[in-house]
C-alpha cells in the first residue's frame, strides 16, 4: 500500500512540473500576425509623356522602401531596369513599350497592393525605313545635303538604292562587287569603296573608276571643300583633292581605321592602333582639324578612349559613329546596347534606348532634323536600315 502511495505522489509531482512548463517550438502559422509592408503609392511620372530623346523615367511618390531588392517596376509586363532609388524616387530606362494607354506599376514584396500610373503615353522611338528584306546585308550607308540616303544591298547584283527624303525608294543601279562603304560629295555625286585601290563613282546608273590609290580603302568622307579622306585596314589616310591629286598624311599606316566622319571642319576617325601605349589607346576616336584647302590636317587630338566606355563593352569592338549637329558623338557596336553615346563637352557617356534598339549596329550616320540613322546586322540573316527619332535637343535626357 505505502509503495502504490509513493508511486502517486510521484506521478503527481511530475505531472505538476510539466504543467508549469511553458511550450517553445514553433508557433503554428495559424497563430502568426502577417506584418504587413506600406503599400507604394505613385504621385507623379516625370516627363508626363515619353516623347523620343528621352531616355529615362522617374516615378514619384512613397512607401517604396529603403530597399530596393524588394521593388520591381513594371510597364505594361516589360520589367524595367532601375537606375536610381529611394523611398520617394524610382528613376528607370525607357522601357521597350510605346502606346498611350500604357500602365506603369510599382510592386513592393509584401504591400498587399501595387502602385499604379496610367494611362501612360510613351512614343516609338525607331522604325525600319526603306522596305529592305530582312535576309540582305546592306554594305553601306550615305546621305547627301537634301537629306536622301543611299544604301547598297550586297547581292549577286550589289543593288544601290536612293530613299528621298520624302520615303519614296529608287533603284539607282548596280555595283561591280561587294560594297564597303559610301560617300557623297557636296555636289550630291555618289561614291562607292569596294576594299579595293580603286574608288568607284556612280552616274547615271553606272560605276565607273572615280580615281586610283596606292593601297585598299574601305571607308571615307568628304569634307565641305570636296577634299575626299580615305582610308581602311593598314593603309594610310589618303586626300583625293578635286583636281583628283592625291597626297598621303603619313597617318595611320599600321593600324585599321573604321570609320571617318567631318564635322565643323574638323576630321574625326575611329581608329585601332597596332602599337598603342600609354598616350595612345587600342581603340579610340580621334580628330584632326583640316587646316586649308589641300587637306592638310593638325596634330591628332585624343575624343574619346573606347576603354571608358566601361565594363559592360569590355567584349564589344566598335565599327561606327557619327556626330549630331550639338557634337554629341553616337558610337555602334555589337554590344546588347548597340548605340553608346559621349557628350565631349561634358564627359557624360550613357546607353541610348537600352534594350529597345537591336543589338547589331555596323553602320550610324545622323540625318536631317533630329533622325539618327542605323544599318542593322545580326551577323547573321537579319539586316535592316531603321530611322531612329532622338528628339528635340531639349528633351534628351543624356
Amino acid at each position: 500500500m505505502k509503495s502504490t502511495i509513493k508511486i502517486l505522489v510521484t506521478l503527481t509531482a511530475v505531472l505538476l512540473v510539466m504543467a508549469g512548463c511553458e511550450y517553445d517550438g514553433p508557433t503554428s502559422q495559424w497563430k502568426l500576425v502577417k506584418e504587413e509592408t506600406n503599400s507604394p503609392k505613385i504621385t507623379e511620372v516625370v516627363p508626363s509623356v515619353a516623347v523620343p530623346g528621352v531616355n529615362y523615367l522617374t516615378i514619384h511618390g512613397n512607401n517604396f522602401t529603403e530597399n530596393q531588392d524588394i521593388v520591381s517596376v513594371y510597364i505594361n509586363g516589360y520589367h524595367a531596369e532601375i537606375v536610381d532609388f529611394s523611398d520617394s524616387l524610382i528613376k528607370i530606362r525607357r522601357p521597350d513599350r510605346s502606346g498611350d494607354s500604357l500602365s506603369i506599376k510599382v510592386n513592393v514584396f509584401g504591400a498587399v497592393n501595387l502602385g499604379r500610373w496610367e494611362p501612360y503615353t510613351i512614343t516609338s522611338v525607331y522604325e525600319p525605313y526603306g522596305q529592305f528584306l530582312s535576309g540582305i546585308a546592306l554594305g553601306s550607308l550615305a546621305i547627301d545635303k537634301d537629306n536622301n540616303i543611299y544604301v547598297v544591298e550586297n547581292t549577286s547584283t550589289h543593288e544601290v538604292y536612293k530613299i528621298t527624303s520624302s520615303g519614296k525608294k529608287e533603284l539607282l543601279g548596280n555595283a561591280d562587287a561587294l560594297i564597303y562603304s559610301a560617300a557623297v560629295d557636296p555636289n550630291g555625286t555618289l561614291y562607292l569603296f569596294r576594299n579595293q585601290k580603286e574608288i568607284d563613282v556612280l552616274e547615271s546608273d553606272t560605276t565607273t573608276v572615280y580615281v586610283t590609290l596606292s593601297e585598299r580603302v574601305n571607308t571615307a568622307v568628304f569634307d565641305s571643300q570636296g577634299i575626299l579622306y580615305a582610308s581602311g585596314k593598314r593603309a594610310d589616310l589618303n586626300m583625293v583633292l578635286p583636281d583628283l591629286s592625291i597626297k598621303q598624311a603619313g597617318l595611320y599606316s599600321n593600324d585599321e581605321v573604321f570609320c571617318l566622319r567631318v564635322m565643323d571642319n574638323t576630321l574625326y576617325a575611329l581608329i585601332e592602333l597596332k602599337y598603342p601605349d600609354e598616350s595612345h589607346p587600342a581603340i579610340a576616336i580621334w580628330r584632326h582639324q583640316i587646316l586649308d584647302d589641300q587637306g592638310n590636317l593638325s596634330d591628332a587630338e585624343l575624343v574619346f578612349d573606347w576603354a571608358s566606355a566601361g565594363e559592360a563593352y569590355a567584349e564589344s569592338e566598335p565599327v561606327t559613329f557619327t556626330l549630331d549637329p550639338e557634337g554629341g558623338i553616337y558610337i555602334g557596336s555589337d554590344n546588347a546596347a548597340p548605340i553608346l553615346y559621349y557628350n565631349p563637352s561634358n564627359g557624360n557617356i550613357d546607353e541610348i534606348y537600352k534594350g529597345i534598339i537591336p543589338s547589331g549596329a555596323t553602320k550610324l550616320l545622323w540625318g536631317d532634323g533630329n533622325y539618327l540613322y542605323m544599318v542593322y546586322s545580326d551577323g547573321s540573316s537579319e539586316n535592316n536600315l531603321f530611322r531612329i527619332d532622338m528628339g528635340n535637343p531639349q528633351d534628351r535626357d543624356f
